[in-house]
């Protein structure tokens, strides 16, 4: 989910241009935020991205796979992946993958 949401702020960035990720934690919940500085999401774009074989209308090359299943695969490990509004006139996009919090330190169960 990550890896795909890295690869798309870089492809839609110039290589001068950074991209910004931070990561919010909060309660049960933990929010990776990813922004570029690429042409942006157009609003009726939003949504739709997020389905198979879509992309948004200012995209280049590609299958319109990639965010498809990064939302499945968070939606499967409890989590979602969005896009959220611009708040400021510069360009580009936030991206935003938030999965539930795990205990530090947390270990699997042998079966």
């Amino acid at each position: 989910m990550l890896v795909n949401l890295l690869e798309n702020a870089l492809k839609f960035s110039s290589p001068s241009d950074p991209i910004d990720v931070t990561v919010e934690g909060g309660g049960d919940r933990v929010a990776v935020r990813i922004r570029d500085r690429g042409p942006g999401v157009a609003e009726s774009d939003r949504e739709r991205i997020f389905d198979p074989f879509e992309r948004g209308s200012s995209a280049g090359p590609g299958s319109g796979l990639g965010l498809a299943i990064a939302r499945g695969f968070a939606e499967a490990n409890g989590g979602r992946v969005w896009v959220e509004p611009q708040t400021d006139a510069s360009s580009g996009s936030t991206f935003v993958l938030e999965l539930p919090a795990t205990e530090e330190g947390a270990a699997l169960s042998k079966s």
